[in-house]
């Protein structure tokens, strides 16, 4: 267990127009609970959301009073911070390795990017400072011939994070869609 990857959620910033909050998680498993409509899922997918999930459901109050978030990690022991704005997908999430100096210069821990990020890089990353190996499934797993495509952390971390209303549900794997559903399928067989 000790050689295991890791990924420990330490806490989540939420960087506001007047107010910042701030979420901490102790050590072990932590319970997310509350009434209805009083942001449970807004934490978990704003976590998601900044360690590359493609988009991030729409809540009028962050809407109103958020601009970016921070979550604060600890990869097979090692600190990192991943920050990325609520209101614009297209940008960057940009990845430090212990704290944000705000007086210096931060190191951005990111892939050397020139122009538009590729899809999912910072997913890949995140996998490569997990040690986690590269690993690919055919787009079409029926055929010999198959595209392959490379598994990534975004891919890994939709199955960890799940709404409840997701478990018991016909678009788990994206039925609907061909594509997805057998890329959806062929990452729960990896998994």
């Amino acid at each position: 267990m000790n050689n295991s990857p890791t990924l420990i959620i330490d806490k989540l910033e939420i960087m506001g127009l007047t107010k910042s909050y701030e979420i901490f998680f102790k050590d072990g498993i932590n319970i997310i609970w509350g009434d209805l409509d009083c942001g449970k899922s807004s934490i978990l997918g704003i976590i998601a959301y900044c360690l590359g999930a493609s988009n991030l459901d729409s809540y009028e109050e962050l809407e109103t009073k958020a601009h970016s978030a921070r979550v604060s990690v600890t990869i097979n022991g090692d600190k990192y911070i991943f920050e990325r704005s609520l209101f614009n997908p297209d940008s960057y999430i940009k990845g430090f390795k212990k704290k944000i100096n705000p007086a210096g210069p931060s190191v951005i821990l990111s892939p050397d990017l020139d122009g538009d990020a590729p899809d999912g890089y910072i997913a890949f990353y995140i996998m490569g400072l997990m040690g986690l190996p590269i690993a690919k499934i055919k787009v079409s797993p029926s055929k010999t011939d198959s595209t392959l495509n490379r598994v990534s952390f975004k891919d890994v971390l939709k199955f960890l994070y799940l709404k409840q209303k997701e478990i018991a549900s016909d678009t788990l794997l994206n039925m609907s869609e061909k594509y997805r559903y057998v890329k959806n399928k062929e990452i729960l067989k990896f998994l």
